[in-house]
């Protein structure tokens, strides 16, 4: 009964326009290629059971390394996607840290929200936040992660840019 009301409320707050399976893309910010891997409605890495309620791309800097970006917004069987970086989060996995970066896309007919900064996206919103929240405490089984760390907007960007800095000169 639980995860059947964070399904719908999910599918209310994220919908999709109509796209039940959508083709692979790509995001991008500042010109760098996020790599989509599922769309909204469909299971989170390797959760077999709870649909994510976002758009998941992971973005690659030079060295290979990976940051996880969940996009808000619908998503229309595009190829490319500007995005807005709006929080940051960690995931806490056993002895395991996950850095994500939540955003915003650029293109109008995509947004479920006008673009807006993490404090006020928790007042204005705070279902989706807490939607949010309780969705990655819950992928993998209940309680079995922690949701920690949630920051604003500047820390989003700073956490971007430092990721993509190249780190051997």
């Amino acid at each position: 009964m639980r995860y059947w009301v964070l399904l719908l409320l999910g599918s209310f707050i994220f919908n999709s326009c109509g796209y039940k399976q959508p083709k692979e893309g790509e995001a991008t910010y500042s010109k760098r290629a996020i790599h989509i891997i599922s769309n909204a409605g469909e299971p989170y890495l390797d959760s077999s059971f709870l649909a994510s309620p976002l758009i998941h791309g992971v973005m690659l800097n030079d060295e290979g390394d990976s940051l996880h970006v969940m996009v808000v917004g619908r998503y229309c069987n595009t190829d490319r996607l500007e995005i807005y970086p709006f929080a940051s989060f960690q995931i806490i996995d056993g002895d395991t840290k996950m850095d994500i970066v939540l955003a915003f896309p650029q293109r109008v007919e995509l947004k479920v929200y006008p673009d807006m900064d993490f404090q006020e996206f928790v007042i204005q919103n705070n279902a989706a936040k807490v939607l949010i929240d309780q969705y990655f405490s819950n992928y993998k089984g209940q309680g079995m992660t922690r949701v920690v760390n949630w920051n604003n907007a500047g820390m989003a960007a700073n956490m971007i840019e430092e990721f993509m800095k190249p780190k051997n000169i």
